[in-house]
C-alpha cells in the first residue's frame, strides 16, 4: 500500500472513532424494555422524549437497536408481566418510568441493568441509600416536587382560610410520599385546613373528587399520582360545578382545567434517561453511576381560566410564570 493508501486508511479510522464518540449508537443490535404504568401525560412526555433522544444519540429502530415499548394501563400486576416478557426477551436494559414500575423493576430484575425514570423518591423503594450508593444495576433520574412552593402559590391566588383537597392512590408509595408533603406544607399555614380521599382506581376519581366538592373544599391541590393525573378530566367535571380551582404539577394540564401547574418538565427525565442508556450501552457500569435529579422546573398560569373563577393572578406571580395560558 502506498502512501496516499494510509493515509486515506488511517483519515477513515479517524472519522469512524470520531462518529462513535459524537453518540451515533454502537454497532450491534441492543433490544432497551421500557415500561410505564398507565397512559398519561406526565409518563408520555417521558417516553416519547426518550425514544426522540435515543434516537438523536445514534440509535436507530431495527438497526441498532429496538425499543420495546410497553403500558400496563394502570394494572400494577401487569408491571410484573412485562418485566417477565423483557427477561424472555433478554433484553440488554430495563426502562421503568414511574415509581410502581421502578419498585417492581428493582426488585425481580437483579442479573442486568435497570434505568429508571420519572420517580419522585427512588430511596423509599430500595433502590439505594443515596445518589451514590445504590443497588448495583441500578440507575436514574429521579426528584420531587416542592410543595412547599405550591402552597405559597395557592396562598397567593387563593387568599384566607381555604380548605384544600387532594385525591392519592395509596398503593404507590411515592403518591404518598407526595401527599405527605403536602399535608406537612399545609400546616405551617394556621388558616389552611386539608382534607384528602384515596382512590384505588382511575375509575373511583371522579366520585372522590365529587364528595370533596360536596364536602366544601374551596381548591384542589393534586400532588403527583399516575392514577389520578390519568383521570384528570373526571376532577375538572367534579370541581365545575362549584367553581372551584385546580392547582397541580402536571405541566401538560395547564390547557385542561388547571388553574395553576407547578412541577417538572418531564421531557428532561427521559432526555437524561437516554444518556444514562447509552453510557451503559457503551460499557459504563451502572454501579458507577450516580443518581441524577433533574432540576427544569416549569410554572404555568392559565389566565383564562383565572378570569373564570373570578381569581386576580398578581403582578409578581407573572412575572415567575415560564408559561401562560391566555
Amino acid at each position: 500500500m502506498g502512501l496516499a493508501g494510509v493515509l486515506v486508511l488511517l483519515f477513515g479510522l479517524f472519522i469512524y472513532n470520531n462518529h462513535l464518540q459524537k453518540g451515533t449508537g454502537p454497532s450491534r443490535v441492543y433490544k432497551i424494555g421500557f415500561v410505564q404504568v398507565v397512559d398519561h401525560g406526565l409518563l408520555n412526555i417521558t417516553r416519547d422524549s426518550f425514544v426522540e433522544e435515543m434516537r438523536r444519540l445514534g440509535y436507530r429502530e431495527d438497526e441498532n437497536c429496538v425499543i420495546m415499548l410497553e403500558n400496563a394501563n394502570g394494572d400494577l400486576p401487569t408491571v410484573n408481566t412485562i418485566l417477565d416478557k423483557f427477561l424472555h426477551e433478554d433484553v440488554d436494559i430495563v426502562v421503568p418510568i414511574s415509581t410502581a414500575c421502578t419498585q417492581a423493576a428493582v426488585n425481580k430484575i437483579k442479573d442486568r441493568p435497570v434505568v429508571f425514570a420519572t420517580v419522585a423518591n427512588p430511596f423509599i423503594i430500595g433502590a439505594g441509600k443515596s445518589d451514590n450508593v445504590h443497588l448495583p444495576n441500578v440507575t436514574g433520574v429521579y426528584g420531587w416536587t416542592p410543595m412547599d412552593r405550591t402552597m405559597e402559590i395557592v396562598r397567593m391566588l387563593v387568599p384566607g382560610r381555604l380548605t384544600i383537597g387532594s385525591i392519592w392512590d395509596p398503593a404507590h408509595a411515592n403518591s404518598v410520599f407526595n401527599v405527605e408533603n403536602l399535608k406537612k406544607a399545609a400546616t405551617t399555614y394556621n388558616d389552611v385546613t386539608f382534607m384528602g380521599v384515596t382512590i384505588t382506581s382511575s375509575s373511583e376519581v371522579y366520585q372522590a373528587a365529587l364528595s370533596l366538592v360536596n364536602r366544601g373544599i374551596d381548591v384542589f391541590v393534586l400532588s403527583p399520582d399516575n392514577i389520578v393525573y390519568s383521570a384528570f378530566e373526571s376532577v375538572v367535571k367534579a370541581a365545575r360545578s362549584k367553581k372551584i380551582p385546580i392547582f397541580m404539577s402536571d405541566v401538560e394540564r395547564l390547557s385542561d382545567g388547571a388553574l395553576a401547574t407547578f412541577g417538572y418538565d418531564y421531557s428532561i427525565s427521559g432526555i437524561q434517561a437516554a444518556h444514562l442508556v447509552d453510557r451503559i450501552l457503551r460499557g459504563k457500569n451502572p454501579k458507577e453511576i450516580p443518581f441524577e435529579r433533574y432540576k427544569k422546573i416549569t410554572f404555568g398560569l392559565n389566565l383564562k381560566r383565572a378570569k373564570d373563577l373570578g381569581i386576580t393572578v398578581p403582578r409578581e406571580l407573572l412575572a415567575e410564570a415560564t408559561e401562560i395560558k391566555r
